[in-house]
């Protein structure tokens, strides 16, 4: 299949005007923290508090021992509906063999044939969602650093904003991938009682199955035994929860220069630049003949 390349943004000459004025101090947010594809510093709230952006400075020897079947890539598609910045998800169908039922963003593993991380978001959401390829309306505007699953794939965040809504109308889930398709508003995942505005999934329902009124947590051991805090936010649809809601915290905590309301991290635990690092010396033992260290997995972690 030939696939056409998305609109692609990622230069210091972006003409905001094409952008609603309510948004375009996000996107200059983004624009100031869009480095290359895997280089990035400490990102900024205050001159006293910055956002550790879980990598290293110069990660890019890391990710050469991660064999390329272990990246993939997702679609962070944000857009502004009724005064609030919105980010697209989907409920992956209760069918799939890897995190049926659960929340994710667009996305998927790299094939050979894709030719870096917004080729992988896109055809993959295209292929899940029927999101345009080649759409005007599509903005791609920066990377976020790789995160790390708990299966040892390193996923690379591709940020885009979308300026006209009628796009969503058109899309339709895969039924074999997507069981639902929905948004959240992006400045929950710094403060969940903004969401209250939301249609949200009953409380005790198969969709929010917990006692607490939008946000919870339970602690987890992750790689190597280390520690986890996996999130989990109520929402019209299925929880955004684990990767997904790591990912869209950072995102957030960029986009509305502050931290979250409640405490990010588990004591003791690691960030991704430490992961990354981890990960790497798995595979590159794996590549010497060596045995890698074990994936812990724990229950809490998929509840």
């Amino acid at each position: 299949m030939t696939v056409t390349m998305p609109h692609i943004d990622i230069n210091p000459e972006l003409d905001l005007s094409v952008f609603p004025s309510s948004i375009q101090p996000y996107i200059e947010r983004l624009r100031a923290c869009a480095h290359s594809r895997y280089t990035t510093n400490a990102i900024p709230i205050s001159d006293s508090d910055p956002i550790e952006v879980l990598i290293d400075s110069s990660p890019s020897s890391t990710l050469d021992d991660i064999p390329k079947a272990r990246h993939a890539a997702v679609l962070a598609l944000l857009y502004e509906r009724d005064g609030r910045l919105r980010i697209l998800l989907t409920t992956r169908s209760k069918m799939m063999r890897k995190h049926p039922g659960q929340t994710a963003l667009p996305g998927g593993k790299c094939e050979p044939s894709d030719a870096g991380p917004i080729h992988t978001a896109f055809r993959e959401a295209n292929e899940e969602v029927g999101m345009p390829l080649d759409s005007p309306h599509i903005h791609t505007l920066c990377f976020l650093p790789p995160f790390v699953s708990l299966y040892k794939l390193v996923v690379t965040p591709v940020v885009a904003i979308l300026t006209d809504l009628s796009v969503l109308q058109a899309l339709k889930p895969d039924p074999e991938e997507v069981d639902d398709i929905f948004d959240h508003p992006l400045e929950a995942l710094l403060d969940p009682t903004t969401a209250r505005s939301d249609a949200l999934s009953p409380i005790g329902s198969e969709e929010w199955p917990y006692e607490e009124e939008l946000y919870c947590t339970s602690e987890a051991q992750w790689l190597r035994g280390s520690a986890y805090r996996m999130h989990r936010f109520r929402s019209t649809s299925t929880p955004v929860k684990g990767l997904t809601a790591d990912i869209l915290i950072l995102l957030a905590q960029i986009v509305f220069n502050r931290k979250p309301s409640y405490d990010r991290y588990a004591p003791g635990q690691v960030d991704y630049a430490t992961a990354l690092a981890w990960v790497a010396e798995d595979f590159a033992g794996e590549a010497k003949g060596l045995r890698p260290e074990p994936v812990v997995l724990s229950r809490n972690l998929s509840g």
